[in-house]
Formats: C-alpha cells, structure tokens, sequence
C-alpha cells in the first residue's frame, strides 16, 4: 500500500522500501518514525500520533514550514 496514512491505520505489519531494497519492517509504529521517514526520503517526514492508540498519521507539509521546524 503507498498510502502511509492508509497503512498506519490497517497493517500489523509494514515493509518500507528504497530503491528496492527493504528499509524497515516492523509494527506501523516502528517504521512510520521522523527518522526513518527522514532517511527513506530524504527529507524531513513530520509524523503525529492519534491518542490514545498512537497509531502514526502524516499531514502534507508546506516545505517552508517543513524547513522552519528544522533550524
């Protein structure tokens, strides 16, 4: 599934890719990280949580504030 919201919500386990290659897998909790995002991406990935289950959620970004949250 590309959709990292979607997949937050209804896997138990997720497999995220990069060129190919596995990046990580684990709980949506564990892969759905700011760093691991971060690395995968190559760019700041900001993630929440929703209380009280702390399932990750991502929300589109502008890049200047992306780029504010960063220095």
């Amino acid at each position: 599934m590309h959709d990292l919201n979607l997949t937050a919500m209804f896997a138990d386990q997720v497999v995220l890719m990069e060129a190919g290659r596995v990046a990580a897998t684990g709980t949506p909790a564990e892969v759905l990280t700011d760093e691991t995002l971060a690395r995968t991406y190559g760019c700041p990935v900001p993630v929440n949580t929703t209380p009280p289950a702390q399932i990750p959620f991502l929300l589109p970004q502008a890049r200047s504030t992306i780029e504010a949250r960063t220095s």
